[in-house]
């Protein structure tokens, strides 16, 4: 049996938030990254940042605020509430 669930967001009202590690050649190089995803729930819309070192201490929200100030350009992108995976917490 396939079950199909719709979902719901309202534009600008969540977004998605997670951490991952990739890794890139460069120069030949095979070096580890780290990512962050910042994807709108309503457009599905996503910002990719890609750091070379991950912060001990690392605020989702402030790295959010920049993903949304960057999403703001785009239609359907009002800052709201966000759901953070395997993020580091503020504090």
């Amino acid at each position: 049996m396939e079950v199909f669930v719709p979902q719901e967001h309202a534009p600008g009202a969540e977004a998605e938030v997670d951490f991952g590690e990739v890794w890139v050649v460069l120069n030949g190089v095979k070096t580890k990254y780290h990512l962050f995803v910042f994807r709108l729930s309503h457009s599905g819309k996503a910002i990719h940042r890609i750091y070379p070192t991950r912060p001990r201490k690392l605020s989702w929200k402030a790295t959010s605020k920049r993903a949304r100030s960057s999403a703001a350009s785009r239609p359907s992108s009002e800052p709201g509430r966000g759901a953070a995976d395997d993020a580091v917490g503020d504090g």
